[in-house]
């Protein structure tokens, strides 16, 4: 990716703290079912699990329907509860590790690819049992279907280290929209946002656009009547209507034959 100017990045920045300011009055889906967002729990290792597996089984998988997996998992972890009242139920990494993959798979059927995330939810269980919870970025990505996106969120919020920009589609998406990067993929979406974004608004910026992206700028048929910044951003809708229709307009004109002047004989 090449490498932007000062100016050439100043006017999508702006666009992107308009973006930021217009976020305050929007509630998104990720704002109440994120990763981030967990109920009580007794102890702070069984917070840090509850964010990792959310993140584990989010995805290619909606905010809502994630919500619902992790909620199935409270109420029907360990596999054998309802048959012994002793058994605390919950999202443990031990209720993990009692569970069979067919069990877990049941919990969390409606999330994209739930087979093999059953599958790698009991791994990443038992690893823990043994090793504890990571607290490093190399020992996250080292668990089996964690990557650098669900490293840098866990970091963020199940450890308070921000270490980087999480980049998913919505953030992908938005930031070329308006013209923060011009790149072809999550990581190097995510390389050139380091290089311009202030480091104090990398912990946030990824809810921000997410949210957005969720409510406004949509992937197909964006509401560009309804952004901030429609009539600014290079890819507003809004922009190539008005554009197309002066465009029309001109040509509808200039394309009207003179009227011949008849000399009476």
């Amino acid at each position: 990716m090449k490498s932007e100017s000062k100016k050439e990045i100043e006017g999508p920045l702006e666009l992107y703290f308009e973006i930021k300011k217009q976020r305050e009055n929007i509630v998104s889906p990720v704002d109440t079912m994120g990763c981030f967002i967990t109920p009580p729990y007794r102890t702070e290792e069984e917070r840090r699990f509850h964010i990792l597996v959310s993140l584990l089984l989010s995805s290619q998988t909606k905010d809502e329907v994630t919500h619902e997996a992790m909620e199935r998992l409270r109420e029907l972890l360990p596999e054998n509860a309802a048959i012994d009242d002793n058994i605390r139920r919950g999202l443990t990494i031990e209720n993990i590790v009692n569970s069979s993959v067919d069990h877990i798979n049941e919990c969390i059927k409606r999330v994209g690819f739930h087979n093999k995330k059953a599958e790698n939810l009991k791994k990443i269980a038992e690893i823990l049992k043994k090793k504890g919870l990571p607290k490093r970025m190399e020992d996250l990505t080292s668990l089996p279907g964690i990557g650098n996106k669900m490293a840098i969120l866990y970091m963020n919020h199940a450890c308070g280290k921000v270490v980087g920009i999480s980049v998913d589609t919505h953030v992908h998406r938005i930031s070329n929209r308006i013209g923060l990067v011009k790149t072809r993929d999550v990581e190097d979406t995510r390389e050139g946002l380091e290089k311009i974004i202030p480091k104090k608004e990398w912990k946030t910026i990824n809810r921000i656009l997410v949210g957005y992206g969720q409510t406004i700028c949509v992937a197909r048929r964006p509401r560009c009547e309804e952004c901030c910044i429609r009539s600014r951003c290079p890819s507003s809708l809004f922009n190539r209507k008005a554009s197309a229709l002066k465009e029309e307009i001109f040509y509808s004109v200039t394309s009207i034959a003179p009227v011949s002047t008849i000399s009476p004989s």
